[in-house]
C-alpha cells in the first residue's frame, strides 16, 4: 500500500478504525468449521470466530 521499508514509525500509519481483516481457517476432511461474520458500516466485514 505505502511501499518502502517497514520501521516502528510505520505503525503510526496503521488504520485501526477501518482495518482490513484477513484470516485462515483449517478445514479437515469429514469435519466442520463454523465462521461467524457480521456486516459493519459501509459494507465492511467484522469477523468473530
Amino acid at each position: 500500500m505505502y511501499g518502502g521499508e517497514w520501521t516502528p514509525a510505520s505503525k503510526l500509519r496503521y488504520n485501526m478504525q477501518n482495518a482490513i481483516f484477513c484470516c485462515t481457517v483449517q478445514v479437515h476432511p469429514n469435519s466442520w468449521t463454523e465462521i461467524y461474520a457480521r456486516s459493519g458500516q459501509c459494507g465492511n466485514v467484522e469477523c468473530e470466530i
